[in-house]
């Protein structure tokens, strides 16, 4: 297979289900460290952490999407995200909870699944692979909107 018929990716395990994302939108991945608390209130909005001398948000993407969510433990992990979206000046990344540590996946074309059912959640654009029904495809630039408008920015 050609290399330019792949795409590099990790999978960021939540409660139930993987987020696949390409490398290319995580800038790092951290130990959990708990938030400063937001003056949101959102359930979703888990605070804001200090990363590299930047406040980012950290949220949890099982609650936006209204699925149970687990609490933080020995192997959480932040997964900071770069934003998306072109206006990012005041929000360049932001953090999701993850319940473990991410793992590489190559994502080939004839694996990928051509549905894009977003399962009643607004953030999730569909599976990813056939094999695997737990692996989605999130939406992060509707996330990274949310995110910006509900802290104004």
């Amino acid at each position: 297979m050609a290399e330019d018929q792949a795409v590099r990716c990790m999978q960021l395990p939540l409660r139930g289900l993987q987020l696949l994302v390409p490398n290319s939108a995580v800038a790092e991945i951290i130990g959990y460290v708990a938030e400063q608390p937001a003056a949101l209130d959102q359930p979703w909005l888990d605070g804001l952490i200090t990363w590299r001398g930047v406040t980012i948000p950290v949220v949890s993407f099982e609650l936006m999407c209204d699925l149970e969510a687990a609490e933080p433990g020995a192997r959480s992990r932040i997964a900071v995200l770069y934003n998306p979206l072109e206006s990012r000046d005041a929000l360049p990344y932001f953090g999701l909870i993850l319940q473990d540590i991410p793992r590489g996946y190559i994502a080939q074309k004839e694996r990928m699944l051509a549905t894009f059912d977003n399962s009643g959640c607004d953030y999730l654009a569909g599976h990813a692979d056939p094999l695997l029904d737990n692996l989605q495809i999130p939406d992060l630039a509707a996330l990274a909107e949310t995110l910006a408008q509900q802290l104004g920015q």
